[in-house]
């Protein structure tokens, strides 16, 4: 077992020394991730476009589950979960760190379809939303992913 450590350390820092990055262990979903992210910032800067700066988005609320909550605080914890949360799951992996990725992005998604509901006034921002909203439904499926080991 020491001896399987010590041959990936080894290669590792071969690699490190000609330049190489490493791949991330889940390449597929580290894709749709940065993609997500830059469906999230084109929808803040279109919302910037058209009249929807910061302090509009703080406050245009609409309802989810009851609860009003802003677009500003969906896009701001949603860009959150995709920069900072997801990475930290998937580096310190453990064997429920895919659930709650696929958990979190579920209530990701549910909220961003909530908000391109309210957004029927502004058709160019509602389309944003409804493409990021798409685009966190077509998350990976584990089967494309290695399995966690155990």
């Amino acid at each position: 077992m020491v001896i399987r450590y010590l041959r990936a350390f080894i290669i590792t820092v071969q690699r490190m020394l000609h330049g190489a990055i490493p791949t991330p262990k889940y390449p597929i979903l580290a894709g749709w991730m940065q993609q997500a992210t830059l469906l999230n910032d084109a929808l803040l800067r279109t919302a910037d476009q058209h009249q929807y700066p910061t302090q509009a988005r703080l406050q245009l609320l609409f309802k989810v589950d009851g609860r009003a909550i802003s677009m500003e605080t969906v896009l701001q914890a949603l860009r959150y979960h995709l920069t900072e949360e997801y990475p930290n799951l998937l580096r310190d992996e453990t064997a429920h760190s895919l659930t709650a990725i696929y958990a979190s992005n579920l209530n990701d998604q549910y909220r961003l379809t909530r908000l391109a509901e309210s957004l029927a006034a502004q058709p160019v921002l509602q389309a944003a939303a409804q493409a990021l909203a798409a685009h966190l439904a077509a998350i990976p499926s584990q089967e494309s992913t290695p399995s966690v080991p155990k």
